[in-house]
């Protein structure tokens, strides 16, 4: 009688959890420091994932039942998409992964431990196939997929549900190498669960990249849309701002002062247009930015972004602050020669 594929993920989970089996070199044992079952992720089920805190790596295994070339194939290609989905998305993977352990009081782990994982910007992972005795008997196959994803590993899960980490080869010899699972190191690209986040982010970045006579600025405490930063006044000052309606950032200069301020330090600029597209791009607006009830100007460019903190990604982060960087390091200069000139030292 075949085993269940939910019973083998069970036995797997116990296998792990045990600590019983050594790793090739016969001096490591593998085991899992804590285990979850069927543990949900996007349109994924991971059947088994675990965490070693000793070697600071993830376990991840695929379970199939089936002994027919499909599935084992089926087995190892699941493992693929796992992997690219941990790239992508491998913070919320960690978060959601602690979440579940935290939501089933699972021990082994405290919290400060737990969520220590979160901050790391890579993990480490073990990718494992969990198959039958009947699949392992295919030997060629299985060595076939191993010469095509040589960091996969397989344990042998037998009709008693005890699991191996080896298989056997023609000669019914215990073959090792075919099981090992070499450890791999995945770089995540950050996620950002709010604007609040993402812009506090920001701030610290531009503070750590800024030349030194630029880093001491004033910002914003109400960041739910936008992010100002500003020296002297904030009516004047650099801004980050979100549409989600027009599904559009935009970044650059605001002068939101007096209507005749607002118009000289425009015109101002209009004098200098020139050098300021040769250094900052082609993509920069400069020009009055009229309300109901205001005159404000502004110099600044505008990002199409897909309106969904989903996308609020270290990609986004990277371009803003480099742009934003851009306009204060080229920018800044001009309100300061400005302000000398009139002797208006509200900016």
């Amino acid at each position: 009688m075949k085993i269940k594929e939910s019973k083998m993920s069970e036995n797997v989970k116990t296998f792990l959890s045990r600590g019983r089996a050594h790793l090739k070199d016969e001096r490591k044992r593998i085991k899992c420091t804590v285990v979850l079952r069927e543990f949900k992720f996007r349109n994924c089920k991971f059947d088994v994932v675990g965490y070693n805190n000793q070697e600071k790596a993830f376990y991840i295994v695929e379970c199939k039942r089936g002994s027919d070339p499909v599935s084992t194939g089926h087995a190892f290609g699941q493992v693929l998409v796992y992997s690219s989905l941990l790239r992508e998305s491998g913070f919320e993977f960690k978060r959601n992964f602690i979440d579940e352990l935290l939501r089933k009081s699972v021990k082994g782990m405290d919290a400060t431990e737990l969520m220590g994982l979160v901050k790391k910007p890579e993990s480490t992972f073990r990718f494992y196939v969990a198959l039958g005795e009947r699949a392992c008997k295919r030997y060629d196959l299985l060595k076939l997929m191993k010469s095509q994803m040589p960091n996969v590993g397989i344990i042998r899960v037998k009709e008693n549900g005890e699991c191996r980490l080896y298989v056997r080869n023609e000669e019914n010899q215990k073959d090792h190498d075919l099981s090992e699972s070499t450890l791999v190191s995945i770089s995540f690209k950050k996620k950002y669960e709010n604007r609040e986040t993402f812009f506090k982010d920001m701030e610290t970045r531009l503070k750590e990249e800024l030349p030194e006579s630029l880093k001491q600025f004033g910002t914003n405490s109400n960041t739910r849309n936008y992010k100002k930063f500003w020296y002297q006044s904030s009516s004047i000052h650099f801004e980050t701002c979100f549409a989600k309606k027009c599904k559009e950032v935009e970044v650059g200069l605001h002068l939101e002062s007096s209507p005749q301020k607002n118009e000289r330090t425009l015109q101002f600029l209009l004098t200098r247009k020139k050098g300021i597209v040769e250094k900052i791009g082609k993509g920069i607006i400069i020009g009055p930015w009229y309300g109901k009830k205001t005159r404000w100007a502004r110099a600044s460019e505008k990002h199409d972004w897909e309106g969904s903190c989903r996308n609020l990604d270290e990609v986004l982060m990277n371009k803003l602050v480099e742009r934003l960087e851009t306009y204060i390091e080229t920018l800044k200069p001009i309100l300061d020669e400005f302000n000398k000139q009139t002797s208006d030292r509200s900016f």
